[in-house]
């Protein structure tokens, strides 16, 4: 417990910190493209519990309608992962989100809380 206790202060200094960054980034989103500004999905953490992950969005938000029309262009090849050097689903302040790993942010909150 006492791990746990320290990952949450940890954690919740952090999110007091990057707060002024949340906002700036939340509202760039916004303003960038209509839709949430979180994507949240459902991933199997430790001991096979499920949880729900928390990121910015960098698609629009009819990204995975128009993945089946990209699919010829996957350069993952022979799998399950979909991926496009330039992807035409991403949004303007979704690759400058992408290029400095900001997108993942909020999955700090994966700490402090179950749910975002």
């Amino acid at each position: 417990w006492i791990k746990r206790c320290l990952d949450l202060v940890v954690a919740l200094i952090c999110l007091m910190l990057l707060l002024p960054i949340f906002v700036i980034i939340a509202v760039s989103i916004k303003l960038d493209s209509p839709g949430p500004i979180f994507h949240k999905q459902f991933r199997i953490g430790l001991k096979g519990t499920q949880f729900r992950m928390c990121k910015f969005r960098t698609m629009i938000a009819t990204a995975s309608d128009l993945q089946q029309t990209l699919e010829s262009k996957n350069q993952a090849k022979g799998g399950v992962l979909f991926k496009l050097k330039i992807d035409p689903r991403c949004t303007r302040i979704g690759r400058f989100l992408r290029r400095y790993s900001l997108d993942e942010l909020p999955q700090i909150i994966n700490v402090t809380h179950s749910e975002c």
